[in-house]
C-alpha cells in the first residue's frame, strides 16, 4: 500500500467492443423507442398537469385578523417561496436555483493533462410540479454551464449540460395501499434516483448536471419507515461530450439506450436492532456497445447490507456497510479490447461517531472506506470495484476539476466533524489519508 497521501490519482479503467445482444432489426427498434419514451414522459406530465388544471381550486379561507401586539407567526417567519409570492393555487409548485462556482486547481494530476486548471461554473435549475389528489406530474430543466476553462481543462458533461430536461414523469401516489398507513410512488419517465445511503446511485448535487435516467422507480413506505425500493431504467447519456463541445457551451439532447440496461430492489427495515435500521439491497447492471457508445460491457450484479443507527445527542452512532459485486467486465472501452473478464469485487464502508448534547449537535467521527483494486491485470480476473451511479462528494471532499478520488481500488481513513451554529447552517470540517488497494 505503501506511505499515506493527501493527493493520489486513483487509477481508471473502461472496456470494449461487444456483438450486440439483439439482431439488426431489434437494434433499430429500442433506438426508435429510446427517443419517443422521452415524447411519451412529457405526454405524461402534460396530460397530468392537464388534470390537475381541469379541477376547481377551492377558494382561500379569509384568516382572522391578527392582535396589534402579536409576535410574528410562524407563517411571516418562513423564507420566501416563488410559489407563495405568486400566488398560485395549492396544487401547483414552481420552484427554481441558480448557483454560481468558481475552481482553481494547481498542479494538475490527470494523465496526459499539465499545469493548472480553473472554471467557473453555472448551474441553473427550474422545476415545475403539479399535483392534485393522487396524481402528480412534474418537469424539470437544467442549464450547466463553464466559463473560463480551456483546452488543457479536465472539464467532463458532470460539469456541463446546457439546457436539458433532466426529470419529466408522471407519478401515482396511494394511501393505504397495502396496510393501514402506508404510501406508495409509481414514477415513470425520466427521472433522478436516491437510493439508500447514495453511495451506488444518487442524485449528486454537488456537481453541475446529475446522472438521470428513464424509466419506472417505485417506493412503498410504512407507517413505521420501513420501505421497499424498487426501479428499473435505462441510464441517460449526457451530450455533447467531446471537448470542443464543452468548451463551447453546445446544447445536444441526452439520450437512452437499451444497450444500457440498469435495475435494482432496495428495502430497509427501520428500528430492525434496537434503534438501529438495517438496509439490503441487489442492482444488477447489463450494458453493450453501439454505434453511439463505447462501454466496458458490465454485466454486473451488486449486493450489500447496512446496518445504521442516527446520530442523536448524547449517544454513539455507527454506519456498517458491506458492498460484494460479481459478473464479467472488460478492462478497457476500446474496440480491440473483446475479452471478456470475471469480476469479483468488493468495498466496505465504517463509520463510528459521537453527537454531545445541545444545541450546536457538535459531533465527532472516524470514518474509513475500502475498495478493492485489480489485483494482476493479466490474470483474466478485474477485481476493481466499480462505483455504479454513487456519490463522491460526501465521503471522499469536493468532486469537480479536482475530485481524484472514487469508491474504487482506494483506502481512506480519517476524522469528522460537524456542528450546527445556527438552525440553517451546518458546518463540517474532515481531513483524509489515501491509499490504493492496489497499485
Amino acid at each position: 500500500s505503501g506511505a499515506p497521501e493527501r493527493s493520489s490519482g486513483v487509477r481508471s479503467v473502461g472496456a470494449g467492443v461487444r456483438r450486440a445482444r439483439y439482431p439488426p432489426p431489434w437494434n433499430s427498434l429500442v433506438r426508435d423507442h429510446s427517443h419517443s419514451a422521452r415524447a411519451v414522459s412529457v405526454l405524461m406530465v402534460l396530460v397530468l398537469a392537464g388534470h390537475a388544471l381541469a379541477q376547481p381550486a377551492a377558494a382561500p379561507a379569509t384568516p382572522a385578523p391578527a392582535p396589534t401586539n402579536a409576535a410574528p407567526s410562524a407563517e411571516a417567519t418562513k423564507p420566501w417561496r416563488l410559489t407563495t409570492a405568486l400566488g398560485l393555487p395549492g396544487w401547483l409548485d414552481i420552484s427554481g436555483e441558480q448557483r454560481t462556482r468558481y475552481e482553481t486547481l494547481d498542479g494538475q494530476f490527470r494523465r496526459g493533462l499539465s499545469g493548472s486548471d480553473q472554471g467557473l461554473f453555472f448551474r441553473t435549475r427550474v422545476k415545475v410540479t403539479a399535483k392534485k389528489d393522487n396524481l402528480e406530474g412534474t418537469l424539470e430543466v437544467l442549464d450547466g454551464r463553464q466559463e473560463l476553462s480551456d483546452s488543457g481543462s479536465s472539464i467532463t458533461t458532470s460539469e456541463v449540460n446546457a439546457l436539458e430536461v433532466i426529470q419529466a414523469y408522471g407519478a401515482l401516489h396511494f394511501s393505504d395501499a397495502i396496510l393501514s398507513g402506508d404510501k406508495l410512488m409509481v414514477q415513470s419517465g425520466r427521472l433522478t434516483l436516491d437510493v439508500g445511503s447514495r453511495r451506488l446511485i444518487c442524485r449528486s448535487n454537488f456537481s453541475n448536471a446529475p446522472q438521470t435516467f428513464t424509466g419506472v422507480n417505485s417506493v412503498w413506505t410504512t407507517e413505521s419507515g420501513s420501505s421497499i425500493q424498487a426501479f428499473a431504467v435505462l441510464p441517460v447519456t449526457r451530450l455533447p461530450s467531446d471537448k470542443q463541445s464543452l468548451l463551447s457551451n453546445n446544447v445536444a439532447l441526452d439520450h437512452e439506450d437499451f444497450d444500457v440496461m440498469f435495475a435494482g430492489l432496495h428495502g430497509k427495515w427501520a428500528k430492525a436492532i434496537g434503534s438501529a435500521d438495517v438496509e439490503g439491497y441487489i442492482f444488477g447492471l447489463q450494458e453493450d456497445d453501439d454505434d453511439d457508445i463505447a462501454t466496458r460491457n458490465r454485466e454486473l450484479g451488486t449486493a450489500g447490507v447496512r446496518l445504521y443507527s442516527k446520530p442523536n445527542g448524547g449517544k454513539f452512532d455507527y454506519d456498517v456497510e458491506p458492498m460484494l459485486q460479481f459478473g464479467h467486465s472488460r478492462a478497457s472501452t476500446g474496440a480491440s479490447d473483446t475479452r471478456d473478464l470475471d469480476h469479483l469485487a468488493y468495498a466496505v464502508r465504517l463509520i463510528g461517531g459521537y453527537t454531545f448534547e445541545g444545541t450546536e449537535k457538535f459531533r465527532v467521527a472516524l470514518e474509513a472506506d475500502y475498495a478493492s483494486g485489480d489485483h494482476s491485470p493479466p490474470d483474466g480476473k478485474n477485481q476493481r470495484f466499480d462505483p455504479l451511479y454513487g456519490d463522491r462528494r460526501g465521503d471522499f471532499g469536493p468532486t469537480g476539476i479536482y475530485g481524484p478520488f472514487n469508491r474504487s481500488n482506494l483506502i481512506a481513513v480519517g476524522p469528522r466533524f460537524s456542528f450546527k451554529p445556527t438552525e440553517r447552517t451546518d458546518v463540517v470540517v474532515a481531513d483524509k489519508f489515501y491509499w490504493l488497494a492496489d497499485s
